[in-house]
């Protein structure tokens, strides 16, 4: 073969070759780009997703008894719409009065009163109250639910199934769940509400229950109109949208989302979860949207119930540039985000009232065991919430996900990998790693021991009686005594006792050793005292000395 032949061929082959590295280089480069946008959508939509979905919870909780804005509604001592019902003379509250009377006509309406803009604003889906026995009280639906109506005769929520162990748990302490409510007749299509339930309690005793839900679809309305996306809900009987009201009320010149366009992509989305799980995203190249999975909540399976979110590819760019702004203002800003010292430091001044965990580990049974252990450790006060749950390491999205909600990261046999340490580290996340479960118990144990708010112990530390008095201008009344019994200490409060009645509590205003003021008087001593704000005293009378002791709780 002559020369100028060989060397025109070696030219060709040599293109070739450098053509086929241009394009496996281009085609690479772009799969990593194409993987990077996925991850950021999952883990964007992931974390405002759950800041959705407990703000729903945030609705809700304001009405829980002794922890929510609006607990005194629910004490004996409140004397709301006191002229609205006779009182039964056994509670100030009327509420109580009615319900302890069974005078369920009253109950319904004062309960009426009290839930009646929640349910007209549709700040709540529904209302139930009942009774320990498994009586309703009341029902009460907002004016524009969403498919099934709560109070409707045809109405069947899950918990109808298993009423007895429902009441009987929810009397214990507040409850977070997921309600699927079915309609018997099958004419409408079932749908989820975000529930909460809490028992009313005097003196220990439950007087009943009181159910709240809000839709789920008011969470994805939220959501839609943040991200501009549309989502819809998989259960295991049907599909929970908003599309078809768009389609009725909206704007219809945009046909991307229509009728058969948003079934091929549920469809879509199903075939994405058989391959790859509950927690994916990927382009679909018909109609070049992207779909998005993740699970729902960690009260549902992802077979029960499982998050598609759909978006039109050319914003969803615009949507990765926004993740990785906000992870720019997130590395500057001063917010100091939860460690297990720092829960307490919260609870101790009201910030607080759940503890919400982020729990990984090596096998799904220790996952279990210790979601189940946590759970366990709830209380009245405290609500411990497993926001989210799974075997594998620590990432990323588990970092970003728990500064999300104001949560802690828990680890059993796993490790942070990638950059989840460094980041934790810059948004103060505490990733706490535990290979003994009851290690990890002991130590959120330790932590909700902290959070708890003390009770308080009376504790008499003595007594004195009034042996003469002075009155004294511009200064008030001194109250010559003798201390009879232990010590008056001057941080104490007093109860001025005459004739064996307490007739005035409060505080000294001064405790003197004849011209010298004293910190404490003991036994067989004389002393002159000053009580605030109250001058008149008496001799003879005697003046009890207490403090208010501080006893840690115990889980």
């Amino acid at each position: 073969m002559p020369i100028r032949l060989q060397l025109l061929l070696f030219g060709v082959i040599g293109n070739v070759l450098v053509a086929a590295i241009f394009i496996f280089s281009f085609g690479y480069r772009e799969n990593i780009q194409e993987n990077s946008s996925n991850e950021s959508l999952l883990t964007l939509y992931e974390s405002a997703w759950y800041q959705t979905y407990n703000k729903s919870f945030d609705v809700m909780s304001k009405w829980l008894p002794v922890t929510g804005e609006n607990a005194s509604f629910w004490e004996p001592d409140s004397e709301i719409f006191l002229d609205e019902v006779a009182s039964s003379n056994i509670f100030i509250n009327p509420l109580l009065d009615t319900i302890s009377a069974d005078r369920i006509g009253d109950a319904q309406y004062l309960i009426e009163l009290f839930f009646e803009e929640e349910l007209d604003y549709g700040n709540l889906s529904y209302v139930m109250a009942y009774f320990p026995s498994g009586e309703r009280i009341y029902c009460g639906s907002a004016l524009d639910l969403l498919g099934v109506d709560p109070c409707s005769p045809a109405a069947r929520p899950d918990f109808f199934s298993y009423l007895d162990s429902f009441l009987t748990d929810a009397s214990t302490r507040p409850r977070q769940s997921i309600v699927k409510i079915k309609d018997k007749n099958e004419d409408q299509a079932s749908t989820l509400n975000q529930a909460l339930s809490f028992p009313i309690k005097v003196e220990g005793e439950t007087l009943a229950v009181i159910a709240l839900g809000v839709d789920i679809r008011k969470g994805l309305e939220v959501f839609e109109d943040e991200f501009e996306v549309r989502t819809a809900i998989s259960t295991d009987s049907n599909l929970i949208s908003l599309n078809d009201y768009y389609q009725q009320f909206g704007d219809t010149e945009d046909d991307l989302f229509d009728i058969e366009n948003f079934n091929k992509l549920t469809e879509k989305a199903s075939a994405f979860k058989a391959i790859h799980g509950s927690r994916h995203s990927e382009k679909d190249t018909e109609l070049g949207t992207s779909v998005t999975l993740l699970p729902l909540s960690t009260f549902l399976s992802a077979d029960e119930a499982q998050l598609f979110v759909f978006k039109d590819e050319r914003e969803a760019k615009q949507i990765a540039v926004k993740r990785d702004q906000l992870q720019r203002e997130q590395t500057v800003r001063t917010q100091k985000q939860l460690t297990l010292d720092e829960i307490g430091r919260r609870i101790a001044i009201g910030e607080f009232k759940e503890f919400n965990i982020i729990l990984k580990g090596d096998v799904d049974g220790s996952v279990e065991a210790l979601t189940d252990s946590f759970q366990k450790l709830s209380t009245e006060e405290i609500q411990v919430n497993i926001i989210h749950k799974a075997v594998g390491a620590i990432t990323e999205s588990d970092v970003l996900l728990a500064s999300a909600s104001d949560a802690i990261v828990i680890g059993f046999n796993v490790r942070p990998m990638g950059n989840a340490r460094q980041i934790a580290d810059k948004e103060q996340i505490d990733i706490r790693t535990y290979s003994i479960i009851y290690d990890a118990i002991n130590d959120i144990k330790d932590a909700m021991e902290g959070m708890l708010s003390p009770d308080f112990k009376e504790e008499i530390t003595g007594y004195c009686e009034i042996r003469e008095t002075f009155k004294i201008s511009k200064i008030g009344t001194i109250a010559g005594c003798m201390v009879t019994k232990g010590k008056i200490l001057r941080n104490s409060e007093i109860r001025l006792i005459r004739d064996g009645i307490v007739i005035y509590t409060g505080v000294l205003s001064s405790l003197k050793r004849f011209k010298d003021d004293v910190k404490e008087v003991a036994k067989g001593y004389d002393c002159g005292l000053q009580v605030k704000d109250y001058k008149d005293l008496k001799i003879g009378d005697q003046i009890e000395a207490f403090v208010n002791v501080a006893i840690k709780k115990k889980i």
